[in-house]
């Protein structure tokens, strides 16, 4: 049976993508070896499945839409910059933060995490923390410059995000960094 890399996500506008960014690119005057995240791949990771068997694929959307059949559309704002891990360890990820009704977020990150165990998806037991990946630090050289310039952005507004949807989503990797592709597009509502 052929399986594919899965994950669930939230899409960004344009709008934010082009803020996003641009961060980068200032930030790459850190210094620090980052990996950043593909424009075009810039999303809000809700749920990372891995890999499930292909042939699931109907049945998992499904059980998304379930999941988020009593969601109503909703706003958050991509506000703030920060590290992974917090405190005064090497950062390893690069984010964007979320302001506003995120708990919404995380009751479908809840949702998700107690549904999808029956595909083989293992239960996620620490926090969720809703956050846009913008990019991996690949070494802790010059990663003191990068905390120090993003704390420049550390209130920084990137825009707002209309959430009425989640998208299933296939990644490939390959040589030059991941495919993701839209397997289904699942709206709030739908029961």
């Amino acid at each position: 049976m052929a399986r594919v890399r899965t994950f669930i996500a939230i899409e960004l506008p344009e709008a934010v993508v082009a803020k996003l960014a641009s961060l980068q690119d200032r930030l790459q005057g850190s210094g620090a070896r980052v990996k950043w995240v593909n424009r075009d791949n810039l999303h809000l990771t809700l749920k990372f499945l891995g890999d499930v068997e292909y042939e699931r694929v109907s049945e998992i959307s499904q059980v998304i839409g379930g999941a988020v059949a009593d969601i109503t559309p909703f706003s958050v704002s991509v506000k703030g910059t920060g590290t992974f891990p917090r405190g005064s360890g090497a950062p390893r990820v690069v984010w964007a933060g979320l302001e506003g009704d995120t708990g919404q977020i995380e009751k479908m990150h809840s949702r998700l995490n107690e549904k999808l165990v029956r595909f083989g998806v293992p239960y996620e037991k620490r926090r969720f923390s809703p956050h846009i990946t913008i990019g991996r630090v690949k070494s802790a050289s010059g990663s003191r410059n990068l905390i120090a310039d993003l704390q420049d952005f550390r209130t920084s507004d990137f825009g707002q995000v209309d959430v009425s949807e989640l998208v299933f989503m296939m990644s490939e990797l390959t040589g030059k960094g991941p495919i993701y592709t839209a397997l289904s597009h699942i709206p709030f509502g739908n029961a």
